[in-house]
């Protein structure tokens, strides 16, 4: 599929696997459940859908969508399917993996400002359903419906308070929490599936604890259900109940 012509690297789409061409009424259902359309109505929604000139993109298991540094030119909507987010530390000693089946949009917090680069890596861990709209047509958008620009600065405005409350938390006091807030304060969401890759001896200096320490906390957790340990990997099945424990 085609988009309008426009000038820039604005204009350069992420490469598309396949497309197809879904009816009205399941654009709209899929549109609907994405936050930042939220509370628009269907002729609206169905204008956006197609002043964007993108049609839906399908993307195969594995397949990259975005890639961390690398510059945020569109908004991609993840409109059904499962993609998993991997992020990595500064000096790429560790990195974290989290799998997201919900419809939401991809790192919208990237496309305005200083700093317009992804933070995280996108794949998709199963067949995936996207939508593209180029940075020109969001800025369109933004002036044109006051929903989609309200609905915009509420996610914005979200991010930034949750990424300052994180900031201004109190440092846990036992080993068990400490790991469960070095987890969550590196995460998209505090729910869902998550992969930590960490060597116990830097898990160890972030925790302020030492390596056995560390090691009987993960073993006392596993024997729990509530994660699995393996070498330099820590696997959490439903992180949302690692931290109501």
């Amino acid at each position: 599929m085609m988009m309008e012509k426009q000038t820039g690297k604005e204009s350069q789409p992420h490469r598309k696997d396949s497309s197809s061409s879904p009816s009205e009424s399941f654009i709209f259902d899929k549109l609907l459940q994405l936050p930042l359309l939220q509370g628009m109505g269907r002729a609206d929604v169905l204008t956006i859908a197609g002043q964007a000139k993108i049609g839906f993109v399908k993307k195969e298991k594995g397949s990259c969508i975005v890639e961390q540094g690398s510059v945020c030119q569109s908004l991609i909507f993840v409109v059904e399917g499962e993609v998993c987010t991997l992020t990595s530390s500064a000096d790429r000693s560790y990195q974290l993996t989290e799998w997201i089946n919900l419809p939401h949009v991809i790192q919208p917090e990237c496309l305005f400002g200083v700093q317009t680069r992804y933070l995280r890596s996108v794949y998709a861990a199963g067949k995936v359903q996207l939508l593209e709209i180029a940075k020109s047509a969001v800025r369109d958008f933004l002036f044109d419906y006051p929903t989609f620009r309200i609905n915009f600065l509420n996610i914005s405005c979200w991010q930034s308070q949750q990424y300052m409350r994180r900031l201004w938390e109190n440092y846990a006091t036992t080993i068990e929490a400490r790991f469960i807030q070095f987890v969550l304060h590196r995460s998209q969401r505090p729910a869902g599936k998550k992969e930590l890759k960490i060597k116990m001896t830097r898990l160890a200096e972030e925790l302020g604890e030492t390596r056995l320490s560390v090691s009987f906390m993960l073993r006392k957790l596993e024997t729990k259900g509530l994660l699995e340990s393996n070498r330099q990997r820590i696997t959490i099945p439903a992180f949302e109940q690692l931290v109501n424990s």
